[in-house]
């Protein structure tokens, strides 16, 4: 399975998951590339093309993957290929479908921006947001 629809259905990043400590973060990812410098609601750092977001109190509360193209660079801590196809909206839905996930479509912050809401066994809705190209 692409890793990006992996974590799409899992909530998970290898071995990255929301509610993780950043110590524990970097236990395991090592140094990021970047970061956002703290600020009120926390802190951003980058890892290719993945953003694991830290609140104030230091617990990871946001995982981006953000491709480029038609191609995703995963982190080594992610395991398998650095390099990977990016999933078309119509592969998420797919997979999603594939398991009886019901999605429903939204556009929460921005007009003509998409995300796709679906509640798994986690607790609570993830909300992805894929675009409308790359199918």
């Amino acid at each position: 399975m692409n890793p990006v629809v992996g974590f799409a259905i899992t909530g998970s990043l290898g071995p990255i998951k929301l509610g993780m400590n950043y110590e524990a973060m970097f236990e395991v990812a090592g140094d990021p590339d970047g970061d956002t410098g703290p600020g009120d609601g926390g802190i951003i750092y980058s890892f290719e093309d993945v953003q694991l977001g830290f609140g104030d109190d230091g617990i990871l509360c946001f995982i981006s993957i953000e491709p480029r193209g038609f191609q995703t660079v995963l982190p080594v801590f992610v395991g398998g290929p650095g390099e990977v196809g990016t999933p078309g909206r119509g592969e998420l839905m797919d997979s999603l479908a594939a398991l009886g996930e019901e999605t429903e479509c939204c556009e929460p912050f921005v007009a003509g921006e998409f995300w796709w809401l679906f509640e798994l066994d986690r607790g609570g809705p993830p909300r992805i947001s894929v675009g409308d190209h790359g199918e």
